[in-house]
């Protein structure tokens, strides 16, 4: 900690790193082969280490779901609670509270402990599990943004996925909040091109912005936004 900046310290030291993300309480690094490293409050299971302890230097993430057949971690993002990655296989993984929904409602598995909140059957996941939700699994995901209670991803064809608390339309429907395509009916239309896709997602506390382009083309980017 304190105002200037410091290397951070122990077996993070040795390895490669090619991306971070900080959110509230805990920070996520990947390296450059696709392994996993978290540090902070363990609280509610934000690391995914398997247990609520604090880890004050960067742990490597050991869970076989995340890393199994090769699989490589290759983008994350965390928030206040919970912690998103997406895999080299195009596979979306969360973990942290799901209170809100925010990993799509799975719950009950192995490594899951019930957060005595929010919705009946919707638990902390102690360890990284996919998000188990039939449209994200037919999809390849490329990118994963973390909101303060939902969740978005991006997949490689340039559909956006929103899901968790919808009750300031931060994913972009009126209703269901399981994961689902933000498309025409719900306002988001970058379509009116047929071209244009969907390149980039952010999450914040209630809002979600998509950065909508044609790919090879000049000035022809446009940002959306919902939620609040």
């Amino acid at each position: 900690g304190g105002p200037r900046p410091r290397r951070v310290e122990g077996e993070l030291r040795d390895a490669d790193v090619a991306a971070v993300a900080c959110g509230n309480y805990h920070t996520v690094f990947v390296d450059r082969g696709g392994g996993v490293w978290t540090c902070g409050l363990g609280k509610g299971g934000r690391l995914g280490t398997g247990s609520e302890n604090n880890r004050p230097l960067p742990t490597r993430l050991t869970d076989g779901h995340l890393h199994a057949s090769g699989r490589r971690v290759v983008a994350v993002s965390c928030s206040e609670n919970h912690t998103l990655a997406c895999t080299s296989d195009g596979a979306a993984y969360g973990w942290g509270s799901n209170r809100f929904g925010q990993l799509s409602g799975v719950a009950n598995g192995a490594g899951d402990t019930w957060d005595g909140g929010g919705a009946p059957g919707r638990a902390h996941h102690m360890l990284p599990r996919r998000v188990e939700a039939a449209v994200l699994r037919r999809a390849v995901v490329v990118a994963v943004a973390a909101g303060t209670r939902h969740s978005v991803a991006l997949d490689v064809e340039g559909v956006v996925y929103a899901w968790g608390d919808n009750r300031d339309g931060q994913c972009g429907r009126r209703t269901d909040t399981l994961p689902a395509p933000v498309g025409p009916a719900d306002g988001f239309s970058p379509h009116h091109d047929p071209r244009r896709i969907g390149t980039a997602v952010a999450a914040g506390d209630r809002a979600t912005l998509a950065l909508v382009e044609v790919p090879g083309a000049l000035a022809t980017a446009a940002v959306y936004s919902w939620g609040f």
